[in-house]
């Protein structure tokens, strides 16, 4: 077994391997797959990658070429890198990195977007609760100019901001992306402008709005926030209608 082993190390060395040694370690009983070791995913079950990988136990270790079952695992939408590995004489790793979505979008079907600003379309992606982008179509993501490359960036900033302050459930959240105005962001009945930077320093001005309204017993219509130290509140009236009052200035 050992002097099998060494002439298998030897041979994958070698420019190429003698067509009759690779029939007989196809066909040896020793090389048949006893374990398959599946790391690194979270969304996928291990009997998903198996299944996505076309590679069983009992199956023979060198039946399969590495860079096929990678391309068939990396097919896989939720599947960012694969790597397989042999561990003779049995065992077959396989390491995966999968995608952290960040993020909803609509294009001609409901995709999700990963961290990378990536954009994949599993199945189920409707049912996501991430933020949803809207105002964006196939072409500013095939072929963007540069300000829908600036207003993209800036969309994934913000997203990448709520996602730190560790909500949960962002299934109410939406957030249209425009040229001219910027970023707004739609949370149950109320819009919120945030234009096109400083999000994490306005994101703490709308905790300290909403949690003011929130003691008062008011709710706002609008929150226009300029900048990180200043903002303009449209609060609604008892009827929930948008107050005809005039907006009020609120200053971190």
């Amino acid at each position: 077994m050992r002097l099998l082993c060494a002439l298998i190390i030897f041979s994958a060395g070698a420019v190429s391997v003698p067509t009759l040694l690779w029939k007989t370690l196809c066909a040896a009983s020793c090389f048949s797959i006893a374990d398959i070791q599946v790391s690194g995913c979270s969304r996928l079950t291990k009997d998903e990658v198996m299944r996505w990988a076309g590679i069983n136990t009992g199956d023979n270790i060198f039946s399969f070429s590495i860079s096929t079952v990678t391309q068939r695992l990396e097919s896989n939408p939720w599947i960012f890198r694969a790597c397989v590995r042999r561990m003779l004489p049995d065992t077959v790793c396989v390491y995966l990195e999968e995608r952290q979505p960040c993020a909803r979008i609509r294009l001609d079907r409901m995709c999700l977007v990963d961290i990378r600003g990536e954009i994949f379309a599993p199945e189920g992606a409707e049912h996501e609760r991430l933020p949803l982008l809207e105002g964006v179509s196939r072409a500013d993501i095939a072929d963007p100019d540069p300000a829908c490359r600036k207003l993209l960036q800036s969309a994934l900033e913000l997203v990448m901001c709520l996602h730190e302050r560790h909500q949960k459930d962002f299934s109410d959240v939406s957030i249209s992306l425009d040229k001219v105005f910027g970023l707004t962001m739609q949370q149950g009945e109320t819009s919120i402008f945030l234009g096109f930077d400083e999000f994490d320093r306005k994101l703490t001005l709308l905790q300290m709005i909403t949690q003011d309204l929130s003691t008062k017993g008011m709710t706002a219509a609008a929150i226009h926030i300029a900048t990180a130290q200043q903002a303009f509140v449209t609060v609604r009236d008892a009827d929930h209608a948008p107050s005809a009052a005039p907006t009020k200035k609120v200053r971190g």
